[in-house]
């Protein structure tokens, strides 16, 4: 069966007509365009150039008025271009990568609190499964992991230095607390964290309610049982009046 042919109107060139040659266009009665695609794409390219600013508008307010509609079609569009998102991603990052970082880097420290409630709520939602993806990365990745703690404490001598005399300080004041001060502590809190609540999973920290740095004691009246995202993001801060915990224990 011979293909039928369609001039097109612009080149006046004969091709098959085909959705190969020509886009739909169904206000057509061969439901074809009359220009070949590659006489549109021309067009449409010639007029994108000129109206820049009025479709960048344009699109801008469609996404405005239709946000989940935009979010829901990208991400489609994403699952079925999987492996050229990726491919076009890293060869963006290593042409741009100094850019990027720096962008980073400022994004960073202009809206940290809200990095920081953000990543609480995720840890939260997700803290078995983050505990056991850090477990499997330290397995698997073991030699990596070594070498890159002695890279940084190379790097950071200063903070390891204040990490020993904070220890040496830990050690000498208070009464002291022993294994099964910390056991019974755990048992209290029935294994969660005294700060958000969430299920340790055996996985936690001793933490100083008042921070040795700032005059507590190391002892177990000033000791909780911490998750280790908590325990690191309070820090040497005093609790409720310096740093806020996500959701504290409610003692029973």
């Amino acid at each position: 069966m011979t293909t039928p042919t369609k001039v097109c109107f612009t080149c006046s060139k004969e091709f098959p007509a085909t959705l190969d040659h020509f886009h739909k266009y169904k206000q057509s009665s061969s439901g074809l365009h009359p220009y070949c695609k590659a006489c549109a794409n021309a067009v449409r390219k010639r007029y994108c150039e000129k109206n820049r600013e009025q479709i960048r508008e344009k699109d801008r307010q469609y996404s405005l008025l239709n946000r989940e509609k935009r979010s829901e079609s990208n991400r489609k569009w994403r699952e079925r271009n999987k492996e050229k998102v990726k491919r076009e991603g890293k060869a963006y990052y290593a042409q741009n990568r100094q850019s990027l970082n720096e962008y980073r880097r400022k994004y960073q420290q202009e809206n940290r609190d809200v990095l920081n409630k953000v990543s609480r709520e995720h840890y939260r939602l997700n803290h078995a499964e983050r505990l056991q993806y850090a477990k499997e990365y330290r397995e698997n990745h073991s030699d990596s992991v070594a070498g890159a703690m002695k890279e940084w404490a190379k790097n950071n001598q200063p903070r390891v230095i204040h990490f020993r005399r904070a220890r040496s300080q830990w050690l000498r004041a208070g009464e002291g607390i022993t294994s099964e001060d910390i056991e019974r502590q755990y048992q209290q809190q029935k294994g969660r964290c005294y700060w958000c609540s969430n299920p340790t999973n055996g996985n936690f920290h001793l933490d100083h309610v008042i921070p040795l740095s700032k005059g507590g004691e190391h002892s177990p009246a000033n000791a909780v049982v911490s998750c280790p995202h908590c325990n690191l993001s309070k820090g040497k801060r005093l609790p409720f009046s310096e740093w806020q915990p996500p959701n504290p224990l409610r003692q029973d």
